[in-house]
């Protein structure tokens, strides 16, 4: 007797799932019918292990943090969005990306609520998986109010100044330093939210904080369109950079396997010239 059921089959993350959905008495006794029915679900599962048929949604965060992370669905989303995307795109995937601050943005990632977090260095996120090669590098710089004389010369000069940070952020050389003294208003002073930059630099005229650390990416951009971009000047540098990544949940199974992707799609990208050209576009060298 024939089955008055219509299989579908479908791909999601690496199992394939059957779905049966009940037919119409018309077709319980239409043989011919019935047989096209599940020779094109059959079809549509071979489509499904080759590959060409995409059920797979792939969530994507990260804070404002151009040019390496913008505003979604812009022209210039960052040029770490855009390699992300056109990495895992080509390979298949649809790719949804939103923004949130760093600390809520990180806070998602490790719930799993999404499947990457774009921007983290390894000291973020320790426990999730990282491609093997960077998608950016970092190079944080002190900035300072251009009346004032303060440099940093090491860390007995921060004891001298309060100190603005971006809460959850990375600070490399700076960091223990940071843990030490981040209970103390007089040495750090933590900025967060979406616009926590600004709010740093607002900061900094009203002598609230007399500097703060940022990468000098980041910072250039900011100051194309700041109008007051010649009061803000640099007063040394952190000695380590940081390395930049798309960094995937441990939560999901197939995370090795998209980090995989993202390693050999970056090596792709700057071997065949497309990374130069796309950093071109954000005024950015290659590091």
């Amino acid at each position: 007797m024939v089955k008055n059921v219509f299989s579908l089959f479908f791909l999601r993350e690496k199992s394939i799932f059957k779905i049966d959905f009940p037919l119409p008495p018309l077709f319980v006794y239409n043989k011919s019918m019935n047989h096209l029915l599940h020779s094109l679900s059959l079809f549509l599962c071979g489509l499904l292990l080759t590959g060409w048929v995409v059920a797979d949604e792939i969530a994507i965060v990260a804070d404002p943090y151009m040019p390496y992370t913008g505003i979604p669905d812009s022209e210039h989303p960052g040029f770490m969005i855009e390699m992300v995307k056109k990495i895992l795109e080509k390979a298949g995937h649809t790719v949804v990306y939103k923004q949130l601050p760093w600390d809520e943005a990180m806070s998602q990632a490790k719930n799993g609520d999404v499947s990457a977090i774009i921007g983290a260095s390894k000291v973020d996120l320790p426990d999730f998986i990282f491609p093997e090669v960077e998608q950016g590098s970092a190079q944080g710089v002190f900035y300072i109010n251009a009346i004032t004389t303060w440099k940093f010369t090491g860390l007995p000069s921060l004891e001298k100044i309060c100190l603005g940070i971006i809460n959850n952020y990375n600070y490399t050389d700076i960091q223990e330093y940071i843990k030490s003294n981040r209970s103390k208003s007089a040495r750090i002073r933590m900025f967060s939210d979406t616009d926590a930059l600004e709010k740093m630099v607002t900061a900094l005229t009203e002598n609230k904080i007399q500097a703060f650390v940022e990468d000098q990416n980041v910072m250039r951009e900011f100051l194309k369109t700041y109008p007051n971009a010649d009061k803000i000047i640099e007063a040394g540098r952190l000695r380590t950079t940081t390395k930049l990544y798309a960094a995937f949940s441990p939560k999901r199974a197939d995370g090795q396997e998209l980090a995989n992707l993202i390693s050999e799609g970056t090596k792709q990208m700057r071997a065949d010239g497309s990374l130069k050209k796309l950093l071109a576009q954000y005024q950015v060298e290659d590091w």
